[in-house]
């Protein structure tokens, strides 16, 4: 009887055995990335991000990379994206980090991510477009897996996913065991880098780079377009002027020749408002395709055209006198910048010319003597300015010695003031506003100033019977003055940022 036992247990078990083995292997997960647990986060330090609306752009960067599940995140504002590879590797050291991440946002809201390994070593460089603030917060998120996430794990030796952005540890779910056919292995997890070694590296990374120079990827990229190859302000100025004599004599020579003129009055001129049409363009070649010291270099000019205007000037004692204006001036040259994060310094220098005109005071058939010296300034300009961008908005700040070449009609002889000194100087500020990442709305304020010394002439000469007297004019000096307010436009073209 036992042994009938034993033989009906052994086919017992033999077709339970079969029915499992027909029935395929136990259920288990399948899973597009590590399961909770089992993944050693790395640590990831995020520096600096400059541009508009930098620091909203940072803390989504910050709250994305942690919302992953594959990172956790560590403050490092004090890096800049324009630090050494000694810099960044000596600070991954001291907060223990794998990697390390900074960006740029550009006027037109496009961030572009620098990504560096514990060592300093730059890895890789990501640019995530935005069109607007809000929706550069939103493709920080949307775009992590995409375009963030790959060199961060090359970086750090994190978890890498896959094209198909499979979700977080957190987030997996079990698949539906397969029933019936031959027994499928399961697939083997994505070997990652050792954790020692990834660990271990800031440390040593720290020591090994502290004698290196900077990485070529720290340097300015040449290939692509630099900062700003191309821009272009157009506007409409109102401005005043004054000319005006110091220590005047107030006449012509006392010793008029026979039946000459009589003694005249040096008469100041003021206009309260004239009106002028104005543009102006910056042009920097190299940057329309490098971005390194090359495309620091360019050319400028500008050009500002009155429009005409009547004033009325006496001369003490005679009949007042209707004149018009004509007023015109332009400069040419070459400049330098230096861009420093959101800050760019400028030096120029230009040659240009500056005249005004006073028709209806010219003499001849008439028998009007001139009023007012008509001038047309020759000159050299040399100067440094200043342009700080704040989010949209930005400042700018300028000033400009000149060199005057030449100075007609001030010094003509029998006329004026032979032999006259003279120099100029300009400044100005202006600010603006973006409403476009390509347009600016600008407004401005400018002061010119010509100054004039006489004193070396002297105040008694000998008098021509038909020309008169070589300095029938004499003052100890006289300024030209000019305070004026603007608005335009300016378009910027190509570039980076």
């Amino acid at each position: 009887m036992p042994r009938i036992l034993h033989v009906c247990c052994l086919a017992v078990l033999t077709v339970l055995g079969s029915e499992l083995a027909s029935a395929g292997p136990l259920p288990h997960h399948v899973l597009h990335a590590p399961e909770a647990g089992t993944v050693t986060k790395k640590q990831v330090a995020v520096g600096k991000i400059q541009g508009p609306n930098a620091a909203k752009v940072r803390v989504s960067l910050m709250k994305t990379i942690k919302d992953s599940g594959w990172y956790d995140v560590a403050d490092a504002e004090d890096l800049k994206p324009k630090d050494s590879q000694k810099t960044i590797a000596k600070m991954a050291g001291v907060l223990g980090v794998h990697g390390v991440v900074m960006g740029t946002v550009s006027k037109k809201f496009d961030l572009t991510l620098a990504i560096y390994k514990a060592n300093g070593e730059r890895v890789s460089e990501v640019t995530i477009q935005g069109g607007s603030a809000e929706k550069l917060q939103a493709a920080v998120q949307s775009e992590f897996n995409t375009t963030i996430a790959v060199p961060l794990a090359d970086a750090t030796g994190g978890y890498k996913p896959s094209l198909k952005s499979a979700p977080p540890p957190e987030m997996e779910e079990e698949a539906e065991p397969e029933v019936g056919g031959e027994p499928e292995e399961a697939a083997p997890e994505e070997e990652a880098e050792p954790a020692e070694e990834a660990e271990a590296e800031p440390e040593e990374a720290a020591a090994a780079t502290a004698a290196e120079e900077e990485p070529k990827e720290d340097k300015p990229s040449k290939s692509k377009a630099g900062r700003t190859p191309f821009e272009l302000t157009v506007g409409m100025r109102g401005y005043n002027r004054s000319f005006e004599y110091t220590d005047p004599v107030g006449q012509r020579d006392t010793r008029p020749p026979p039946e000459g003129p009589e003694p005249r009055h040096l008469v100041p001129y003021k206009l309260p408002f004239g009106p002028a049409l104005k543009a102006s363009a910056r042009f920097y070649p190299a940057a329309l395709v490098r971005d390194d010291v090359a495309s620091y270099f360019g050319v400028e000019g500008e050009f500002e055209l009155g429009i005409a205007t009547t004033t009325e000037l006496q001369e003490p004692g005679k009949p007042v006198q209707e004149l018009k204006t004509s007023t015109q001036s332009f400069a040419v040259g070459v400049r330098a910048r230096l861009p420093i994060n959101m800050v760019e310094l400028g030096i120029f220098g230009m040659y240009g010319s500056h005249s005004f005109i006073l028709l209806g005071d010219e003499g001849g058939a008439n028998g009007v003597e001139p009023l007012v010296p008509d001038v047309k300034y020759d000159f050299i300009r040399v100067g440094a300015d200043v342009r700080a961008r704040i989010a949209k908005f930005f400042v700018a700040g300028r000033v400009a010695p000149r060199i005057l070449l030449s100075m007609a009609n001030i010094d003509l002889e029998y006329v004026w003031f032979p032999g006259a000194k003279g120099r100029g100087l300009d400044f100005g500020l202006e600010f603006g506003y973006g409403f476009l990442p390509f347009l600016d709305v600008v407004a401005g304020g400018d002061v010119i100033r010509y100054g004039f010394d006489f004193n070396g002439i002297p105040s008694e000469t000998p008098c021509d019977p038909v020309l008169g007297c070589k300095a029938p004019v004499v003052a100890g000096g006289a300024t030209d003055t000019y305070i004026s307010g603007w608005v335009g436009v300016r378009v910027t073209l190509g570039g980076s940022n």
